[in-house]
């Protein structure tokens, strides 16, 4: 009993979704919070946190897991640069929320500087519930681990010390970082609007409402022609029909419908994206994303062609199950979506795109363990699949199990090895 009346404590305060989590995590947690705080069980805990500023924020704590690294994702860092260039606005300010340790924050600084933007024409804010992962966002120094096997940029990152780094001076002009609870209805209301929203890998987490909560909040401060950028599996235009991938973008960059053609689509931006994505592809691997200035995005499957049925497009669409399940999913029919996914497998039960978009739709969904069976089966009938193999290892992380996440981590590694030319076998 006392346990639930932590979670609920949790639910109401964070918006965090315990169901998230799993009771393995959830186990970890609560051993970890009690160490924190040196109280011998729950019922002592809860009692310990519920008046107690400071002890409510180290249990906090050992419930978020603030683990990131520079240019994950890294189409949508290249989708951030075009953005700004095309956006005259200025200062172009960016929101990363939540910060984490800060990884995100300075990509997205030196994105812009990279694309031109001097400092002063831009503004990156952090903001994350945890005090120390805010320290250190703001102490600016890294191990090499955070850049996942690519070369830190040595214009903006310099060595410091037994493989460590720092950030360069004037990359600190370009980034402020301050704490603050995504559902605090105060923590936006003296910010100026944003052109780019960074929350990635929050929402997932939150219990519906907090969702909402959370969606609203960002949407009243991100300009009409702004982007918002999901994290994986969290397909945005499921949660509010507001959002819709932007056209020419990453799969996980979204706009508000209205402010489609305001944020950049224009018949440029078509040329240089010509496959407009869907709302549940397969997604770019996050681990082996380089800054934008030394790797273009990831190709993106092209869409079923036109030509198929030329005169009746829902039925070339229809004709192609995935991509009718697709379809399902960006109009937030994500259980029909699901169902189609399945009744696919029931046809075909080695077909790798379906099985693919299940473990999608089941991770958005909350389903660790059936998202984790979706993405296992991927890798059993298609072992070099990285996606999979990358969606596997946020699952683990999600689990708190960091030592099949380093394992998996490690084969992806050497997945992209041999991939690229002159790599290890």
């Amino acid at each position: 009993m006392s346990r639930e009346a932590l979670l609920d404590l949790l639910r109401e305060r964070i918006g965090l979704d315990p169901a998230t989590l799993g009771e393995r995590v959830i186990d970890d947690a609560c051993a970890e919070a009690r160490r924190r705080l040196g109280v011998a069980d729950d019922l002592a805990l809860h009692a310990r946190v519920v008046g107690d500023g400071q002890a409510w924020t180290a249990c906090v704590e050992a419930f978020t897991v603030p683990e990131s690294w520079f240019f994950r994702a890294g189409e949508q860092f290249a989708d951030l640069a075009r953005h700004a260039r095309a956006l005259p606005a200025r200062p172009y300010r960016v929101l990363c929320l939540p910060s984490a340790a800060g990884e995100e924050a300075w990509s997205a600084a030196i994105s812009l500087l990279d694309a031109g933007l001097a400092p002063g024409e831009f503004e990156v804010l952090g903001i994350d519930v945890s005090p120390a992962a805010i320290a250190k966002a703001g102490a600016g120094l890294y191990r090499r681990s955070v850049f996942r096997g690519q070369t830190p940029p040595a214009t903006w990152l310099h060595p410091a010390g037994e493989g460590g780094y720092r950030v360069d001076p004037l990359l600190r002009r370009c980034v402020r970082f301050r704490t603050g609870n995504a559902l605090d209805p105060r923590l936006l209301a003296d910010e100026a609007p944003f052109a780019a929203v960074f929350c990635r890998n929050l929402l997932i987490y939150l219990h519906a409402d907090a969702r909402r909560r959370v969606l609203l909040a960002l949407l009243s401060r991100l300009r009409p022609d702004g982007l918002l950028f999901a994290g994986q599996a969290e397909v945005l235009s499921s949660f509010d029909q507001r959002l819709q991938p932007w056209p020419g973008g990453s799969p996980l960059t979204f706009v508000t419908a209205t402010g489609s053609r305001a944020a950049g689509e224009t018949p440029a931006s078509r040329r240089e994206s010509p496959a407009a994505p869907a709302p549940m592809p397969r997604p770019a691997t996050a681990a082996a994303a380089a800054p934008p200035a030394s790797r273009p995005p990831p190709p993106r499957p092209a869409p079923p062609p036109a030509a198929a049925v030329p005169d009746d497009a829902d039925t070339a669409v229809a004709a192609d199950p995935i991509a009718e399940a697709h379809r399902l999913a960006d109009a937030g029919r994500v259980g029909e979506a699901r169902a189609a996914c399945l009744a696919q497998l029931s046809r075909r039960p080695d077909d790798v795109a379906a099985l693919f978009l299940l473990g999608l739709l089941e991770s958005a969904a909350g389903d660790i363990d059936a998202a984790d069976r979706a993405f296992g089966q991927v890798l059993y009938l298609d072992r070099g699949h990285l996606d999979a193999l990358e969606q596997r290892i946020a699952l683990a992380e999600r689990r708190g199990e960091r030592g099949r996440a380093a394992d998996l981590r490690a084969r992806a590694g050497r997945l992209r090895n041999r991939a690229t030319p002159g790599g290890a076998a």
